[in-house]
């Protein structure tokens, strides 16, 4: 029994066609199932209580996170800082955002303890920036209080990170160490 050329092309192209219209149902459902993430990941955040902007002197940072802090009673012994982060290469290929979390909030703290100081220094005297220095033993207690992930789909191949460090006596007692050096 010989086929035909018209027959040869339907038996080859049929198959090839509904491969292809799944393949094109499957990308839209894709897009649909990120869109719908999105979506989600953007309801989630904002049920999140807004947290005071962490950017400079500022009360101790368990009371924050327990929402028990009274802003007229603030002790003004830590000092916070905004920095931008990237998680490491490894992390983002094998795709594991608690791999890319980590890494990212390692980076932010490795990559930020000068410029924290630095921006310490700026808040009470810009003019002494350069005795960063000066404040070696203090670069020892900084730690990270809260990333968000900034990239695709918010994961955490790019990341937003506060961090902070204690000065016992705030930002008076910063300023006392500043002008004795």
């Amino acid at each position: 029994m010989k086929n035909t050329l018209a027959e040869r092309f339907l038996l080859i192209s049929i198959p090839l066609f509904m491969s292809l219209c799944q393949s094109t149902e499957n990308m839209i459902q894709g897009e649909e199932k990120a869109a719908s993430l999105n979506a989600m990941q953007d309801k989630a955040r904002s049920l999140i209580p807004p947290a005071p902007e962490l950017t400079g002197w500022g009360p101790n940072p368990e009371k924050i996170k327990a929402g028990t802090f009274d802003i007229s009673d603030i002790s003004q012994d830590w000092f916070y800082k905004k920095f931008q982060s990237k998680a490491v290469a490894r992390s983002i290929e094998v795709k594991s955002n608690s791999f890319m979390e980590s890494t990212c909030k390692k980076s932010a703290l490795i990559d930020n303890k000068e410029n924290i100081v630095i921006a310490a220094i700026s808040s009470v005297d810009p003019s002494k920036v350069s005795m960063s220095n000066s404040f070696e033993e203090d670069k020892k207690n900084i730690e990270v209080f809260k990333c968000i992930g900034t990239g695709l789909t918010y994961s955490f191949s790019d990341c937003e990170c506060v961090i902070f460090f204690k000065y016992p006596g705030g930002k008076s007692e910063f300023q006392k160490k500043l002008s004795t050096q």
